[in-house]
């Protein structure tokens, strides 16, 4: 009993400090840990990993199967929590704006080339080009390590296909992606910090109860067997009793059997009395321990649930990271050497580009001296043939101020000529070691320049001058003719294209009208009087009804089945008996007999018609000529004559 009531003191005092150490830490802390509040990083990091370990370990120990591996689990995402805490995963400035960069000038160019040279010199001259080095090359050893760390999926997923496409695609989703990785690691350490400690402490308080659980089981099982004992004593002593008196007479061995069962009786009723409130006690802290070790259970399970609610999230947010940045990196390790190289050869670069873009200035200069060249060539010949003209007049009309000024005239001619023709060697001299310049300047780079295709929506450059769409350079007046002349004949072809539709729509609508008249002369064909009122199809089993009226027997019986009126007039029936018509039978019948064969082959040229129609037009005209045919002939008529109409009106505009 001491015993007893020592443990349970000391288990309501363990509990009472406790709380009073879970208060103190939530008021230090304000509504919830501390943990919380702080900065993710890699040492925060490694120590919550350090408590999942320990819960882990525990968890495998002494647990068994109470809970699935949550921390065993969350232990093995070590790599990726570690990933995630490291402060250089966020991307520098427009990144997404870089990446697009490196995407149209080496993605998408070929093989060894460089497209869009000049926006990739603007993007090295720039100062995102160290930042976005040093990010991939972080990214790409970091994703290395973790694919070395960790024996999952992750290495099958870097063999990438490298598709356009699926770069692009990973590039745009790859701001989201990591930041819901980052987000789902937060939120994962966080739940490790808080859940992690509490978990250890349950564990703690749980294995005490169990302990103190296991004193009481012990000491009452040796108290029972105490009691036992003693019982087991008393039975020995009454049995060597009547063993000695086993030769006595029977009233003699009755008061010696009386006597030891009244001494056993005592016993056991003293017993009785000194265990009953023991025991009670014992019973009661054995169940409220029991309850106290149900709940520190519960509170593990509840832990391990949380925490695993988040590592899965974690889970599937890195798998899906793991993925994006697997096809990022499959293209980007190709794209860092090429910066590299690309950064190496900066000078070269911007050196070919200089000369590149003075090469057009140049071209446009040479032509122009070749135009005054021609111009002054055709003004002295034009002058020399009008002086050839003139020295065939007569010598009289001929004034020495003519001559004078025609000779003046000629040597200015030939001046401008000899002039020019100075200058155009010049500039072809300046365009030839512009060129020789500009070839050696790209010979000493990594990768061959392409055509610049940086141009306005409208196919010109920045300056205002004509491009050609698929070579960027200037466009001579031939050539922009030949342009005009092939924008011509496609809007030709696009006319002749629009007008082939129009009148295949004009046939279309003369086909509709041709085959509206001939379901129009089948209906007008069918004797109303043929006709049953409730069906309104031709009756095929006339019967009359009380009312007078010959109806189809299928469809008046199911009328009668639920009505007890007349369908044409409402009026109550005076019987349901029905009685065949025969009459009209045998008129259906002859006029069957007799409009079989135009009926069938009207009906033979409609269902070709028809067939026809169906394979030329949409599902949904045939479902409107179907639900047109359902109106009055007057009304068709005016429609035959409004689609004649459009077909005429049609065919003008085609003939236009």
């Amino acid at each position: 009993m001491v015993l007893i009531g020592r443990i349970v003191k000391q288990v309501s005092l363990d509990r009472e400090s406790q709380d009073a150490d879970r208060s103190t830490e939530k008021d230090d802390s304000g509504t919830q840990p501390s943990e919380s509040r702080r900065q993710m990083d890699l040492p925060s990091v490694e120590e919550a990993l350090e408590v999942a370990m320990r819960c882990a370990k525990l968890e495998g120990e002494n647990l068994g199967d109470w809970v699935d591996n949550t921390w065993a689990t969350v232990v093995k995402l070590r790599p990726l929590l570690s990933l995630a805490a490291q402060p250089e995963i966020v991307p520098p400035a427009r990144f997404q704006q870089i990446m697009e960069t490196c995407m149209a000038c080496l993605l998408h160019a070929g093989q060894g080339h460089l497209a869009q040279p000049l926006r990739m010199l603007k993007l090295l001259d720039s100062a995102d080009a160290g930042p976005l080095l040093r990010y991939l090359t972080w990214l790409e050893e970091a994703l290395k390590k973790f694919t070395s760390s960790s024996s999952s999926s992750c290495g099958r997923s870097c063999r990438t296909v490298l598709v356009p496409q699926r770069v692009r695609s990973a590039l745009c989703s790859w701001p989201a992606e990591r930041s819901l990785f980052q987000q789902s690691a937060a939120a994962l350490w966080g739940a490790i910090a808080t859940h992690g400690p509490e978990q250890l402490r349950n564990y703690k308080a749980w294995r005490k109860v169990l302990k103190d659980r296991e004193e009481i089981q012990f000491h009452q099982s040796e108290d029972c067997q105490r009691v036992a004992q003693e019982m087991v004593a008393l039975s020995n002593f009454f049995a060597g009793q009547v063993a000695d008196n086993e030769g006595e007479e029977w009233p003699q061995l009755a008061r010696v059997t009386q006597e030891s069962l009244c001494r056993i009786q005592q016993f056991s009723a003293d017993m009785l009395d000194d265990k009953q409130e023991s025991w009670s006690q014992a019973l009661e802290d054995y169940e409220a321990l029991g309850s106290e070790a149900s709940s520190y259970h519960a509170s593990m399970v509840e832990v391990a649930r949380q925490v695993k609610r988040h590592e899965q999230a974690f889970s599937q947010a890195a798998q899906r990271f793991t993925e994006v940045a697997n096809q990022l990196v499959a293209w980007t390790s190709g794209l860092v050497p090429k910066l590299r190289l690309l950064e190496g050869k900066l000078p070269e670069l911007r050196s070919a580009m200089e000369l590149r873009q003075k090469l057009p200035s140049l071209h446009r200069e040479h032509l122009q001296a070749e135009d005054e060249l021609d111009t002054a060539q055709t003004e002295l010949r034009k002058h020399k043939r009008h002086s050839q003209a003139s020295a065939l007049r007569p010598r009289a009309s001929i004034t020495s101020d003519a001559t004078t000024a025609a000779y003046v005239l000629e040597r200015q001619c030939e001046l401008r000529i000899a002039n020019a023709q100075k200058r155009v060697n010049s500039l072809l001299e300046q365009l030839k070691d512009t060129e020789n310049e500009m070839k050696n300047a790209e010979a000493m780079l990594p990768l061959k320049l392409d055509d610049d295709a940086e141009e306005s929506g409208d196919g010109s450059k920045a300056d205002g001058s004509e491009v050609d769409p698929l070579q960027g350079n200037l466009l001579s007046n031939e050539e922009r003719l030949a342009l005009k002349l092939a924008t011509l004949q496609q809007f030709h072809e696009d006319m002749v294209a629009e007008v082939s539709q129009t009148q295949a729509e004009r046939d279309k609508i003369l086909r509709k009208v041709e085959q509206r008249k001939v379901q129009a002369a089948l209906r007008r064909r069918l004797e109303p009087d043929f006709m049953c009122p409730i069906l309104h199809e031709r009756m095929k089993c006339p019967v009359l009804a009380a009312d007078g009226f010959t109806y189809e027997r299928q469809a008046i019986e199911k009328w009668l089945a639920m009505h007890n009126t007349s369908p044409m007039t409402g009026a109550v029936l005076a019987h349901r008996f029905l009685t065949e018509n025969f009459a009209l039978r045998h008129l259906i019948d002859a006029y069957e007999t007799q409009a079989a064969p135009f009926l069938w082959n009207k009906g033979k040229s409609a269902k070709k018609k028809q067939e026809q129609c169906e394979k030329e037009d949409h599902a949904e005209d045939a479902a409107d000529l179907e639900g047109e045919d359902q109106e009055e002939e007057p009304a068709e008529e005016d429609e035959e004559v409004e689609f004649s109409q459009d077909s005429n009106d049609w065919e003008e505009d085609s003939h236009r």
